[in-house]
Formats: C-alpha cells, structure tokens, sequence
C-alpha cells in the first residue's frame, strides 16, 4: 500500500477496519486494484479509500455504470465513489428502484430517498417493506404511502435503512413512551435518529444529565423532550460541555437553569471557534458578565455576525438618539431574538434625523463588512475591539483609509501601536484626524 503513496497512519487506518488486504496477492491483486482507483479518483484516493476501506473490492468501471443509472433517473450529483451501495449490482440497485416504484412512490420521492438515505439501495427488499409497516404503525399513517414518505423523508439521520425495524420500533416506542412526548414531539425525535439508543442507553443518559445539572430525572426527561437530540449525544459529550460552561465562568446554578431554560446549551462546544468568538464579544464588547447572560441564555444561541452584532449596534445607535431607554440592551436583543428581522425593525424606527436608517438587510451587511475587516484582514482581536467599540459604528469608506494611515505612522514610530488610536479614529472628524496622524508621518 506505501507503493500506492499512502501514509502509514493511511495504511493502519484501512487495515484496522478491514485486514483481509493482509491475505492479498501484493502484485497480481492489491496493487492492480490500488492502481485503477487512483486513476478512477486521482487525488481523492486517499482519503476516499479511508471512507470506504472495502473500496478495492469493487471495479471502478462498474461503479461508473451505476453512477450513471443514478444519474439518469434524476439522481443530482451522486458521489464519485461507493458508500453504503458500493456492493450492490447494477440490477439488484435497478431491482429496488422498481420497487420503490411498486410501493406507490413518485419519482421525485424515490430520488429525494436515494439523495438522502443512499443506505436504501443496499437494504433488502423485506427490511425496506418492514421498515415501512413500523413507520405506518409508528405514526399511525393508515397505510398511506404519501404520509410514509414524507415521515421517511423527514428523518435527517443517516442509516434509516440499515437498521432493523424491529428493534427501531423498539427503541422509538421505549423513547415516546419513557419521556412521555405528544404527536408533535414524536416527529421531532424521529427528525433526530433517537431510535438509534438503545432503553439502557436513554436510561443512562438521563441519568448522567440529571447528575451533571443538579435536578432530578423527570427534569432532566424534560430537557431532552423539549430537544431529542441531546439523547443522541455521548453522555461524556453532554458532561465536557457542562464543564466548559462551568469553565466560562457560571455557577452551578446558574448552569443549571440555564440549561433548564435553552436545552441546546448542551449540545454546544464551548471550545470551538464560532463560540470563543461569541463569549469574547458577549464579555468583551456587550461588557456582559456570567450572570446577565444567564439571565438570558438565548444570547448563547445567538448568530454573531447575521444578527447578535448587528442588532446590538442598532440598540446602541437608536438609545444615542434618545429614541430608547434602557438599561442593559442585551435585554432587548434577548427578548426579540426569536423575532424576525421584519419584527425588529418594526420594533424600533429610528427618528427621521438619524443618520444610520432602518434595521436591514443593508444595516447587517456594512456591520459584517467592519467586522469582517477589523477581525479577518487586521487580526484585530475582539478584546481590542471592545476596548474601543465606537469603531463598529464608522463606515468603511473612512475606516479603511484611516486605519491606513495609522499604519503608515506605525511604521514611522517604533513605540506607536495602531489599535491604541481606535477610540480617537472613531471620534474624530477627517479634518482632525489628518492634522493629527498626516503630521506625525511627515
């Protein structure tokens, strides 16, 4: 395998999950296969022969037959390499189709099947017809084939079809029936894949979240009813994330009704980049502390650049011109952020003398421009931009060639830091600006 270029770790990865290559004539067999698959993926073969380590199995020039089958029944973009259906031949994938077609199935829904669950066409004709009376029953769709599919349709879980029904049944009923869910959150589970974790696995899960939040079991079957999908999570993924909120600075109280509150607090990584980002502005520019944010955990969930930026700017720029009062503004972004734009806007018209207009679709982009300027091509950090938070109010015409010439001068004066000068570019004139900053270059 290092013959066909393949890393060690590459090599050990694939072996790991399928050592029968061990047992392979290396120059009449193994070789001869590698080779028509680099050809067939070029510089995709790596990492696809790790997705599908029994890639060799198959011959590339037969895959590209029933790629084009899928493609001519309306298939957009089936995926250059085998995944679940890589064994299957061309007829028994022909086979399927039709019968998709007998059970009363448009051709629409039958593509719209094969896209989202490719599983399909390798599961057997009974485990299909199974999987259907189990859904029928489930839901009670009284033998409707439109209602099946649309409920198959709704699952965004991969592997529906590689599942046996019975214990899917088994599980999904032993889920409803435990957390006690109405219709409504029976289709949200299911939209989630919950019948994938087996009774034992739910029982030990609400047991640990229970644990980890300090209430009881029936509170803790209450979050996960409201949000299903935290019970497909590994408990010890549901544990670090409370750590991490325990880690941001919150008390185990304040975790545990904030959890209590927005469910999907647990299902967030508190290390990744999206949410460092999103602390630091909540903490750094809102000048928000642990217990005003839990005192409105929507903040948390909230879409830094498309909508807790932007409105936070326009709550500032409206309470400057007196058209508001109050005392934090993340109180108001708290109670409209289930709002949409149109309703914000609605909420708040600033007064015909106002300079910065309504809240809009153009509001929102000049504040990701300025964000993304100051952030991603000046690597300004969001602590740098706190300290000086009147610069995401400049327009970019003048942000630009201002910062441009504090550069200039930086590059003049060895002790001169731009990001100092923030505050002062965001409050001074242009005539100002440059008698101040023009001079020192000279």
């Amino acid at each position: 395998m290092a013959e066909a270029g393949l890393s060690q770790d590459t090599i050990e990865r694939i072996l790991k999950r399928y050592p029968h290559y061990l047992n392979w004539d290396m120059e009449h067999k193994l070789l001869p296969a590698m080779h028509r698959w680099q050809q067939h993926l070029e510089g995709s073969f790596p990492a696809e022969f790790v997705r599908v380590p029994t890639l060799l199995l198959e011959i590339p020039e037969q895959e590209v037959v029933k790629l084009q089958y899928l493609e001519s029944i309306g298939v957009t973009s089936p995926k250059k390499t085998p995944s679940k259906w890589h064994y299957v031949s061309l007829e028994a994938m022909q086979s399927r189709v039709a019968s998709l077609q007998a059970f009363g199935f448009t051709q629409a829904q039958i593509i719209s099947l094969i896209e989202q669950h490719p599983d399909i066409l390798a599961s057997k004709f009974k485990n299909i017809e199974d999987l259907f009376r189990v859904i029928d029953k489930l839901f009670s769709c009284a033998n409707d084939i439109q209602a099946i599919a649309d409920i198959v349709l709704s699952c965004r879980t991969k592997g529906l079809f590689s599942t046996s029904p019975s214990s899917l049944y088994h599980k999904f009923t032993y889920f409803c029936t435990c957390l006690m869910v109405d219709d409504k959150g029976k289709k949200r589970a299911w939209l989630f894949g919950v019948f994938f974790v087996s009774p034992a696995e739910l029982d030990s899960r609400l047991d640990l979240i229970a644990l980890q939040l300090g209430v009881t079991v029936q509170q803790a079957k209450g979050v996960v009813r409201r949000l299903p999908q935290i019970a497909t999570l590994q408990s010890t993924t549901v544990g670090l994330h409370v750590l991490q909120l325990h880690g941001l600075g919150f008390s185990s109280s304040q975790v545990k009704d904030t959890c209590l509150k927005q469910p999907a607090l647990l299902m967030l990584d508190y290390t990744s980049k999206l949410q460092v980002d999103k602390w630091a502005f909540l903490t750094c520019v809102m000048q928000l502390g642990p217990a005003s944010i839990a005192a409105c955990p929507h903040l948390l969930m909230s879409w830094l650049p498309n909508r807790l930026g932007p409105r936070w700017e326009y709550l500032l720029r409206m309470k400057s011109c007196g058209v508001i009062k109050f005392s934090a503004a993340h109180e108001v972004v708290c109670s409209l952020y289930s709002k949409t734009d149109s309703n914000f806007t609605a909420a708040y018209t600033p007064p015909e003398s106002a300079a910065f207009g309504v809240y809009d679709v153009h509001f929102q982009k000049q504040w990701q421009q300025r964000w993304h300027y100051l952030r991603v091509d000046q690597q300004l950090s969001i602590q740098d931009i706190g300290r000086h938070a009147a610069v995401l109010q400049i327009d970019l015409d003048t942000l630009v060639p201002q910062w441009a010439v504090l550069m200039s001068v930086a590059s003049s004066v060895a002790s001169f830091r731009p990001v100092d000068h923030l505050t002062t570019l965001a409050t001074m004139d242009d005539d100002e600006f440059a008698s101040v900053y023009n001079d020192m270059i000279r």
